[in-house]
């Protein structure tokens, strides 16, 4: 050993020099990550195919740039198939859904007993600073903070949807020119890349490094792949079902509840979206079938009386017409059918589709897989609760096969004397 040795020498100054290269690259990486998500996108998919494409070169000695292009012109007159069915229904949707935020608030400030009018007007002076707060006095029994927030917050829902659709519309056509670009070239030399990591593994612990590295292939591979099935499956079984039962928006609901499946647990956010939505439009149909057959009754009161107008009733005779109205009272059915097709939905996810396209691929029990995915949003947002499961089981393999096995070793060993 050199007497005089160099800082570089020592190991753990080489060690440590990698580690921050590493980190600045993260830093680096998630700084930009507009501009490398659809990069990675590419890179995943191309990882996702990989064994489709090797298999097609291995067998029938296709070339991988051929069984590339070919994939790419199938999926993208499959995807565009799709579309010109299911993105005008969402359209459609989505804008009636806009256009009944304001019903649906109505309908949940009358089920609360608020004045709905007065509260909006007065919550619109409060927040456009126009006016004189101090007049809210005779409203004081509304609660107008809450009501300012749920039409204010709802109102600017919508407005801002509408922002984020033609935004997004752009965004997502530069999106689909990278990730396929990406997609290709990595798909095409993915072989090469593969080889191009492999002098760096050292040679003294190549063979145990290659194995962990293809258990975890394996672990983030079968994880990948299983989760875009179910989330197509999860889509699929929730729009189909909610569209049976008569579920406003359902393929909306089901579609954002499939997508949102890709996150462990995240598929409840758009199953309770969409049981909170077949709850108040039934409420909004109820109230509007009800005010008209007060009016029908009111009408027919005043016809029989001669008046043929409503305003000149009595107040004894209007309670005597109103009295006669047959009500509609709000139906349980209706939400507790969204409920049942979910929980059917979640109960073939659970017991047939994950066995089958994913079973135990990452071995991870429910509670590790959940504080995963809330580390993983805390730290990196959407991308870290879509990676945060698949870095784990790697965390989690490493782990076994290197970590603990050098702390029991080193708890065992002898002491020097």
């Amino acid at each position: 050993m050199d007497p005089n040795p160099h800082l570089w020498d020592y190991r753990w100054v080489r060690d440590l020099c990698v580690l921050i290269i590493v980190a600045l690259l993260l830093a680096a990486a998630y700084t930009v990550r507009a501009i490398v998500a659809p990069v990675l996108l590419g890179l995943v998919l191309a990882y996702v195919f990989n064994p489709l494409v090797g298999w097609l070169e291995a067998r029938f000695k296709v070339p991988r740039w051929c069984s590339t292009a070919t994939l790419m012109v199938v999926g993208a007159a499959t995807v565009g198939g799709l579309l010109l069915f299911i993105v005008p229904e969402l359209v459609l949707q989505l804008q009636d859904l806009i256009e009944a935020i304001q019903g649906y608030v109505k309908t949940v400030a009358d089920m609360l007993g608020m004045d709905w009018q007065k509260a909006r007007k007065l919550a619109t002076k409060s927040l456009t600073g126009d006016g004189d707060t101090a007049a809210g006095a005779p409203f004081a029994d509304v609660d107008l903070k809450s009501m300012g927030m749920v039409v204010m917050g709802l109102l600017g829902f919508g407005l801002d949807l509408i922002n984020s659709t033609i935004s997004l519309t752009m965004y997502t056509g530069l999106v689909i020119v990278v990730v396929a670009f990406c997609f290709f070239n990595f798909s095409w030399k993915f072989g090469n890349i593969l080889a191009w990591f492999e002098p760096f593994i050292p040679d003294a612990n190549r063979d145990d490094t290659i194995r962990i590295l293809g258990r975890m292939d394996r672990t983030v591979s079968a994880f990948v792949r299983g989760r875009i099935i179910q989330a197509l499956v999860m889509g699929l079984i929730l729009s189909a079902g909610w569209w049976i039962f008569g579920v406003p928006y359902w393929l909306l609901m089901g579609m954002l509840s499939g997508m949102l499946n890709l996150v462990p647990f995240a598929a409840s956010i758009g199953v309770l979206a969409a049981v909170t939505l077949a709850a108040v439009h039934h409420a909004t149909g109820i109230s509007a079938a009800n005010h008209a057959a007060e009016m029908q009754q009111l009408l027919a009161a005043a016809e029989a009386l001669g008046h043929g107008d409503i305003n000149q009733l009595t107040p004894q005779q209007s309670d005597g017409a109103l009295s006669k109205v047959a009500y509609e009272a709000f139906r349980f059915t209706a939400v507790l059918w969204p409920l049942v097709v979910f929980l059917v939905a979640q109960g073939l996810d659970g017991w047939v589709v994950e066995p089958l396209v994913q079973g135990k691929a990452t071995d991870l029990d429910p509670l590790t897989v959940l504080l995963a995915v809330l580390i993983g949003g805390a730290l990196a947002g959407l991308i870290g609760l879509i990676v945060a499961i698949p870095v784990t089981a790697c965390v989690k393999i490493l782990s076994e096969q290197v970590i603990l096995p050098r702390l029991r070793a080193a708890s065992h060993s002898p002491r020097a004397p």
